[in-house]
């Protein structure tokens, strides 16, 4: 692909990158056939995967032991 087929592409990487849209929604976008195929042009376009900071990563991880706790 070229010219505006190459930035469609990467905008979705990127939104996926960023957490704005998920992998399902990643995948059609860009016409790949499951989740290692997009992890593939994830690695290409030298592009992280998204995470929670870390602050919402502890809150998510309280409340799980919290809920863990009450079984």
């Amino acid at each position: 692909m070229t010219g505006l087929g190459d930035h469609m592409q990467q905008n979705s990487l990127v939104l996926f990158s960023q957490g704005l849209i998920t992998k399902e929604q990643a995948i059609e976008k860009l016409g790949l056939r499951d989740y290692a195929e997009l992890l593939v042009a994830m690695g290409e376009a030298d592009l992280p995967l998204f995470t929670l900071p870390d602050d919402e990563l502890e809150k998510h991880a309280n409340l799980l032991v919290e809920l863990l706790s009450q079984r």
